[in-house]
């Protein structure tokens, strides 16, 4: 189901999606003045904050408070590029240079990728990740015990726009089925109580699945050419050691290697080491994202970085 048809007959939400577009004159993205249209329109800002929040709520657009206004980025129609530059040159060069190197692909498995509520909520944490993260904590801590647990948006001050962010976010995870209980209580102290399902997808997406969904999108983003892709490849190195790789691009005939961990970064990097050495890959094009890591730094011949560092990084090799 896409996001459109989320909003089901809602009509005057997506009367007020025609609205922006308007405004923003085709363009994706823009600053709009709230109180200005809601004036302009004949109705009160508390109605005009209840459209946005059901189309940020449906993931149909995003928002960001700034000092001229409202930043406004419409979601439908302008998703993550895809496989559209597929060069098949490409994915036969990075099986042959694996092969070349001594290590057998196997099967690269996928989970939920093709699901367009799971890759927004994953590009949601991602992008919002300082955001996010008090509340992303607070359901990781429970993913072995499934407790239920209270989340207050009382604290530190958080605003209108921010609140909105944060229950976009969980309500995507209800959505996924990624909690088995779930209830927001906006009156009269805004606090979520939830509980993470008991479902292998769930804990996948908690503890660490979101990051890879992130990574990858934002990785082949950045690709202005032909391009080869594979994804949670298994694959057997010199002496039958079994391995997986998160993401591998192939690009301009050079091999560039992604892995993504949410915790304790440093403890894989030896490992990934020797591994690039085997791939005969420079730093540069080995990459260990993790939000616990430094801004950038290279150790052991593998680039560490931490999200915000990731997207720039990206941008100057692809």
């Amino acid at each position: 189901m896409s996001a459109l048809e989320k909003l089901g007959g809602d009509f005057a939400a997506l009367g007020f999606l025609w609205v922006l577009r308007e405004i923003l004159g085709g363009k994706s993205e823009g600053i709009v003045d709230l109180k200005a249209l809601a004036s302009s329109l004949g109705v009160g800002i508390g109605e005009i904050y209840g459209f946005i929040g059901h189309l940020e709520d449906s993931f149909v657009i995003s928002t960001n408070a700034e000092p001229e206004g409202r930043r406004i980025k419409i979601l439908v129609g302008s998703e993550t590029k895809e496989a559209s530059g597929f060069s098949q040159d490409c994915a036969d060069f990075l099986t042959d240079y694996l092969r070349k190197h001594g290590i057998i692909p196997g099967k690269s498995l996928h989970g939920q990728e093709d699901n367009a509520i799971f890759r927004k909520t994953a590009l949601n944490l991602g992008d919002n990740f300082a955001l996010l993260k008090g509340f992303y904590s607070t359901v990781k801590s429970t993913l072995n015990d499934r407790r239920e647990f209270t989340y207050s948006l009382n604290d530190n001050n958080i605003i209108l726009n921010d609140t909105n962010r944060i229950t976009g976010f969980a309500n995507g995870l209800n959505i996924l089925g990624f909690f088995s209980s779930y209830v927001y209580k906006k009156s009269p102290h805004r606090i979520i109580t939830a509980q993470v399902a008991a479902v292998p997808e769930a804990h996948r997406f908690i503890s660490g699945g979101w990051l890879e969904e992130w990574a990858y999108c934002r990785a082949v983003s950045s690709i202005n050419e032909p391009y080869s892709c594979v994804r949670n490849l298994n694959a057997t190195l010199p002496e039958n050691e079994a391995f997986e790789f998160d993401i591998l691009i192939c690009k301009g005939g050079k091999i560039f290697w992604i892995e993504a961990k949410t915790a304790r970064y440093s403890a894989y990097v030896p490992k990934y080491s020797r591994i690039a050495g085997l791939l005969e890959l420079p730093a540069e094009r080995v990459i260990l994202v993790s939000p616990d890591a430094p801004s950038r730094e290279i150790q052991q011949g593998t680039t560490c970085c931490n999200l915000e560092s990731f997207q720039e990084i990206i941008a100057y090799l692809m």
